[in-house]
């Protein structure tokens, strides 16, 4: 990241714009990556042949449409996850307006956009770091949010309202000082989008911890491919509703009918519907001995 920051200050001049590096060395990247995930990661069970790799793949794909259905299936009958899905969206609104809009705020802060892809890698990096601090925090936040009920989903449902509230705020003081220049505006945005990821990396935490309360092991995966789908619509939303906000009424206005959205959106977990998961198939009995299981729990 902060040599991809770093790349366009001293990316030879000539026909390719400087900026242009840093995606081109991030596509490299993407390549090395997906050549590395097909022919070296070793499948469970032992090397396939070419052919029934390909049908896995094929397999995989077509199960795709199967796969969503089942997920909104199972997600609209249950009130919690519905509550959950949404505040997924709404993240994925946050996320979308702070990395479209964030760039050209600190290339107009620091003067020039190579000086300003430099600025961003810098933020960016801290705010991977806020939001590995706000995982961390994130069970600390429960306790004290709801020191009664330490052990029980309250605590989850008002640790998630402090994060989200907390990120709306960040969002709000980017709005705030939208108009803040030189070292001071610098300063102030690096701080708002670290304090920003910190808060969305609390609730997502949280609210991860109530969908594993919501369902079944065998329905995890599926809810969780559900929850990231719920997240990229509202990003695809707020990339397109919002950049057209910024361009018309400036950054200024998108940052901050943005954080109103968000702190909306801790109006979902207010009264939040107990969690309840199907019960379990019951296994007939055996006469074989038990074997011990594979290591994991529900």
């Amino acid at each position: 990241m902060l040599v991809g920051g770093v790349l366009p200050l001293v990316a030879p001049g000539g026909p390719v714009p400087p900026l242009a590096f840093s995606p081109a060395l991030g596509a490299v990247a993407a390549v090395a990556l997906l050549v590395v995930t097909v022919f070296a990661l070793p499948e469970p069970g032992g090397r396939r042949p070419a052919g029934a790799r390909r049908g896995v793949v094929a397999g995989l794909l077509r199960d795709v449409p199967a796969t969503v259905t089942a997920g909104l299936r199972l997600v609209g009958g249950r009130p919690a996850l519905r509550r959950l899905m949404l505040a997924s969206a709404a993240s994925g609104v946050v996320l979308c307006v702070i990395e479209l809009l964030t760039p050209g705020r600190l290339a107009e802060l620091a003067g020039t956009a190579e000086e300003g892809s430099l600025a961003y890698s810098v933020v960016a990096a801290l705010g991977f770091a806020g939001s590995a601090a706000g995982s961390a925090l994130a069970p600390r936040v429960a306790r004290l949010a709801a020191p009664a009920a330490a052990a029980s989903a309250r605590g989850s449902v008002r640790g998630a309202v402090v994060g989200v509230v907390v990120a709306a705020s960040s969002l709000g003081a980017l709005a705030a000082t939208a108009g803040l220049g030189g070292a001071a505006g610098l300063a102030g945005a690096g701080i708002a989008y670290v304090v920003l990821f910190m808060g969305l990396a609390v609730a997502a935490v949280l609210c991860q911890e109530m969908t594993h309360r919501a369902v079944t092991a065998a329905q995890r995966t599926t809810v969780t491919s559900t929850s990231s789908l719920a997240l990229q619509s509202g990003a695809i939303a707020a990339n397109l509703g919002f950049g057209a906000l910024a361009t018309q009424a400036g950054t200024a206005v998108a940052w901050g009918a943005a954080a109103v959205l968000a702190l909306a959106s801790a109006l979902l977990f207010v009264r939040m519907p107990a969690p309840a998961r199907e019960p379990a198939p019951v296994r007939a009995s055996s006469p074989d001995p038990v074997r011990p299981g594979r290591s994991g729990s529900d």
